[in-house]
């Protein structure tokens, strides 16, 4: 996946923190979708639109793991974000 693609959340989308996790209503689609930590994490930066690689060094920092090794996992759940329609690619 592309580094520099910039991420955004979908305006419809509702979430709500319960304990460590986010729960996610996507009402247009009528989907749930409940979020770990790690993806909650990430849910919570793209607060403003995002490029992938912030994504990445971000949750690197965080959690304090090496980029290399999240790279894939990050981009594989940005991936099926966009899939599921929750996030889109922003200019």
């Amino acid at each position: 996946m592309n580094q520099n693609l910039v991420i955004k959340k979908m305006g419809r989308i509702v979430s709500r923190e319960v304990e460590d996790k986010i729960i996610i209503l996507d009402p247009q689609e009528g989907n749930v979708y409940t979020f770990n930590n790690t993806a909650a994490h990430i849910w919570k930066f793209l607060y403003k639109k995002r490029a992938l690689s912030e994504i990445v060094k971000k949750i690197s920092i965080d959690f304090d793991i090496p980029e290399d090794q999240i790279q894939k996992d990050v981009s594989a759940f940005i991936r099926e974000g966009i899939r599921n329609k929750l996030f889109k690619q922003s200019a």
